[in-house]
């Protein structure tokens, strides 16, 4: 047996990426989370997104062969991100949020997802609410702006080859809000240039801790206009979700005093859905605002 293939042999065949930003007080509850179902073919790499608390210092007190941590810049979420999966040793990769938890069947889901030679695999979630609601979300038909695609992007929700997500150019860097559609609208257009191999199961294996936002008209308008420079033409192919892009988007910017942008953004969604009559109304509303005074 040649080394390389002894080396092969070794290699992990799930890398789990845990992001953690001041998380010292909950991230072992995700990374106890994997390696309670994994054995030395996982590994989890905790990247610390520049933690000014114990965030690295807890994940390495476990002293765990399966467990790495990088200690990065705070650079957020995404780039995070991106950091973990260039690390990553696997050929498949998926990412857990640190205040979540994976459930039982997960990482043999994700190990056998591999083996298979499956490109994109995503499983149902278990969402539980502040308020105290529970909610089983299933993987969706995304539309033809998403290439027809079925499948979750919330992490822990999908496991990716690690080949695929880098030749979709991973997270959007610096984006702080949207990232997980701005990389399946990226995934689409992989997926149409050389189809992927996908599969959804209805178990729910992983649960996701949401949070209630209070609307914040930068971060959508942030959201809205990268995904707008970069995927327009992969919206464009569904004239109701780029409508619905165009609008939200102008609806951020108006909010943020960017009057004329407003009006260009709700003009363009008007004629990209124009059997949506509020976009049409925004519009109008739009042009007829004055500025104060």
């Amino acid at each position: 047996m040649s080394d390389d293939a002894s080396v092969s042999r070794e290699l992990p065949e799930l890398s789990v990426v845990i992001p953690a930003y001041n998380r010292a007080h909950i991230v072992l509850t995700a990374v106890q989370s994997v390696l309670d179902q994994a054995d030395e073919s996982v590994e989890v790499i905790v990247v610390d997104d520049g933690s000014t608390d114990a965030t690295a210092d807890v994940v390495e007190a476990l002293n765990d062969p399966r467990v790495r941590v990088i200690r990065a810049d705070h650079q957020g979420v995404s780039s995070t991100r991106n950091t973990g999966a260039a690390a990553a040793h696997a050929s498949f990769l998926a990412f857990l949020d640190s205040d979540d938890a994976v459930e039982s069947g997960w990482v043999a889901a994700m190990i056998d997802a591999n083996r298979r030679g499956l490109d994109l695999f995503t499983c149902a979630s278990t969402d539980r609410w502040p308020d105290g609601r529970v909610e089983i979300v299933q993987a969706k038909p995304l539309g033809p702006a998403f290439a027809d695609l079925r499948a979750q992007f919330a992490p822990g929700s999908f496991g990716i080859r690690s080949e695929v997500f880098k030749r979709a150019g991973g997270y959007l860097p610096g984006l702080r809000y949207g990232e997980g559609t701005h990389l399946m609208l990226e995934l689409a257009r992989v997926h149409l240039a050389d189809p992927l191999r996908t599969e959804t199961t209805t178990e729910p294996l992983v649960l996701l801790y949401r949070r209630s936002r209070t609307y914040d008209a930068a971060l959508y308008y942030e959201s809205g206009t990268a995904a707008l420079a970069t995927a327009s033409d992969m919206l464009s192919r569904d004239r109701k979700a780029y409508g619905s892009y165009l609008a939200i988007t102008g609806t951020a910017a108006s909010r943020l005093g960017h009057r004329r942008e407003a009006v260009e953004l709700f003009a363009r969604a008007a004629m990209a859905d124009p059997i949506e009559w509020r976009h049409t109304a925004r519009l109008i509303r739009a042009a007829l605002t004055r500025r104060p005074t």
